[in-house]
């Protein structure tokens, strides 16, 4: 499930990197939020992803619901992490991807990406595993 994360991630992520700055369509705006066009087609491009590596799967993502969403996999999406920052033409936005089984009545996560398209930095992790940036293991600091 972490390739597909990864690919889905990048993937997305060019497609909000090409478009960054340029002129976008809101769908919805409120005092707190904006939904952009854009939002919408970053994630209909994970869930093709996804699905077609995962057809028994869900997607749950701030746009939409899609797939089985009985499914014992869940794939938990916010496509444009930072919407605001991105309508602003501010650097600091994310594509977040995460996938979760269902253990009895709860939901655990068993892997993980947030992807930042500006700085080119992947971060991601696996149930089990260590965390990574760019597929290089990271660590806290042993610093107090």
């Amino acid at each position: 499930m972490l390739d597909t994360a990864l690919e889905a991630a990048t993937a997305a992520g060019k497609l909000l990197r090409q478009n960054f700055g340029s002129a976008l369509n809101v769908n919805l705006a409120t005092h707190h939020d904006i939904k952009l066009e854009l939002d919408e087609q970053a994630q209909a491009l994970i869930t093709r992803m996804v699905l077609a590596d995962f057809p028994d799967h869900c997607i749950l993502g701030e746009e939409a619901v899609t797939g089985q969403e009985q499914a014992d996999v869940r794939w938990v999406v916010d496509p444009l992490d930072g919407t605001v920052n991105y309508f602003y033409n501010i650097p600091h936005y994310a594509v977040s991807i995460a996938a979760q089984e269902r253990r009895g009545d709860e939901w655990q996560t068993v892997a993980g990406v947030v992807y930042a398209p500006e700085v080119d930095e992947m971060f991601a992790a696996e149930r089990g595993q260590p965390a990574t940036l760019n597929g290089q293991v990271i660590r806290v600091s042993d610093r107090t």
